[in-house]
């Protein structure tokens, strides 16, 4: 079991996405390190910690069908994202994190906002006749 004492920082987080993102580490091998992070009995009470753990355990997802409608962790089958999205995601949770740091709450309102929004799209766009 992993538990708090157990987690990793941010700045733990941060190289293991960025040794992938340069290519120093294989998405593989960076989906076995956030596993049991992921599974956690007691997660870090950090949520961007959690974010970027979540975020690295995804890295090797790959394409498993043709038409791109199954999907795995790990080879074989092309990455569902490029080494460029890697990146651009990692600066991404960077900001998201410096966003965190400077008002949680309002971090996590603006995000149950977002995910508000998102539902009632999605919701008008399941709506037959209109």
């Amino acid at each position: 079991m992993t538990d708090y004492a157990q987690m990793p920082t941010r700045q733990q987080v941060d190289a293991v996405w960025s040794a992938v993102a340069e290519g120093r580490m294989s998405r593989e091998d960076a989906h076995d390190w956030a596993e049991p992070l992921m599974f956690a009995e007691a997660p870090s009470q950090d949520v961007m910690v959690m974010s970027g753990i979540q975020h690295i355990h995804g890295l090797d997802m790959s394409y498993r069908s043709d038409d791109g409608r199954i999907v795995s962790h790990g080879p074989p089958g092309a990455y569902m994202r490029t080494l460029a999205e890697v990146r651009a995601d990692l600066d991404h949770w960077r900001d998201r994190c410096r966003e965190f740091d400077a008002d949680p709450e309002g971090f996590r309102e603006r995000n149950q906002e977002r995910a508000r929004r998102f539902v009632q799209d999605e919701r008008s766009e399941q709506l037959p006749g209109e």
